[in-house]
């Protein structure tokens, strides 16, 4: 019979890194990034799923009839931008947002940190501030509905609104606890600095 010990997983130890899309921190803070990220990836690829299959219905459609449902292609444009904001956060916390490193090259391991920080606290402060924005837009009177497919416009906001502020929670936990450990791939190509004067 195996011996049911050698597929246990070893305690981290104190010298271990968090696992990637944690940030560290304290173990409440880890296990609600943790909830929060599994939220995000759930949502986005649910959005995703819905913005091909109603294309998918659309292309059928216009290829069998000649003509497609209008509000198939409007609720098609919604999932595409509630996917966008949902996972925002998400890709905040994995390092995965387009970025440039110019300047990071020629910092100091503690300057490159304290540069990260500040950015994160920029990031969360505007999203703090988008959020409060959107909220006017969630509760505002005069809105209506979409006009091909009837979706109250409350909903298409609050969702993008409900994406500004993971991103936010995302964005000011990084800059209280710092950035997750990113695992590199082991093919990676490590970065190099810029030749010649920029």
């Amino acid at each position: 019979m195996p011996d049911p010990s050698a597929d246990a997983v070893p305690e981290p130890g104190p010298g271990d890194r968090p696992p990637p899309g944690t940030g560290g921190g304290p173990p409440a803070w880890q296990h609600l990034s943790r909830w929060i990220d599994r939220f995000e990836r759930f949502l986005g690829g649910t959005f995703l799923a819905v913005i091909f299959l109603l294309v998918l219905t659309q292309v059928a459609q216009r290829l069998t009839t000649g003509q497609s449902w209008a509000w198939t292609g409007e609720i098609a444009k919604y999932g595409m931008v509630w996917s966008t904001f949902i996972l925002a956060g998400h890709l905040l916390r994995r390092g995965l947002h387009l970025r440039l490193d110019v300047i990071n090259r020629w910092l100091s391991p503690w300057a490159d940190r304290l540069v990260t920080r500040l950015t994160d606290t920029l990031v969360a402060l505007i999203c703090i501030g988008l959020t409060w924005a959107g909220y006017g837009l969630v509760t505002a009177p005069f809105v209506g509905n979409a006009p091909a497919s009837g979706l109250p416009l409350r909903l298409v906001y609050l969702i993008s609104v409900t994406g500004l502020a993971l991103t936010a929670i995302a964005a000011a936990g990084q800059a209280v606890f710092g950035r997750p450990a990113v695992p590199q791939p082991a093919d990676a190509v490590p970065a190099t600095p810029l030749e010649g004067a920029i």
